[in-house]
């Protein structure tokens, strides 16, 4: 609307000039829809957000109309701020070669399955990250991912599994991904 004003303006132009706007007159503006048509609330979107350090119902995500959120664990029982998804993490640790501890594991990780169905499963937090977060080998994380995606997959079969993020794209952590993929073929005959 504010687009075909501006044209209608110049066709008004006093001096008789009919042009319609010049690119260059809307370049500096920015023009986005207007959601005219809804009532009540608007729809879930699909942004999501990490909470870190605190338990998410110390913030008003709903006024956020999130699609999802994780907070770096798998609880039980987490709030779903207007119907956002609430995204369990099973983070992880290298024992050994290749093995590997998974928190929450056992009977927590069980209850975590059974009271989040559906839920979407990240495995593992960085797993590249020396030092910090999960710090696992490529041929580790291959084994963690293989052995909780099975597992999850077992217990609720309509669970999605993402593997766990990098820090970022850059060409040391591409050859981790490259290294992981590898490891998984070589280790378990299939792709991950």
């Amino acid at each position: 609307q504010a687009q075909d004003r501006l044209a209608s303006e110049a066709t008004d132009a006093p001096d008789g000039a009919n042009a319609p706007a010049s690119p260059d007159a809307l370049a500096d503006r920015l023009y986005l829809p207007i959601l005219s048509n809804v009532s009540g609330q608007p729809p879930v979107c699909r942004m999501g957000v990490n909470v870190a350090n605190v338990p998410a119902s110390s913030f008003d995500l709903a006024q956020l109309h999130l699609g999802w959120y994780i907070d770096y664990k798998a609880h039980v029982t987490a709030p779903h701020p207007n119907g956002a998804s609430y995204m369990p993490v099973i983070n992880l640790a290298q024992d050994g070669d290749s093995g590997f501890t998974a928190s929450p594991s056992g009977a927590s990780l069980d209850t975590a399955i059974a009271q989040n169905p559906g839920a979407d499963w990240i495995i593992g937090n960085e797993p590249d990250r020396r030092f910090y977060q999960n710090d696992m080998m490529p041929k580790a994380y291959a084994n963690a991912y293989h052995s909780l995606y099975y597992y999850i997959k077992a217990k609720d079969p309509s669970a999605r599994i993402f593997a766990g993020a990098i820090v970022q794209p850059t060409p040391l952590r591409l050859e981790y991904l490259n290294e992981v993929l590898a490891n998984y073929w070589e280790m378990f005959g299939e792709a991950l």
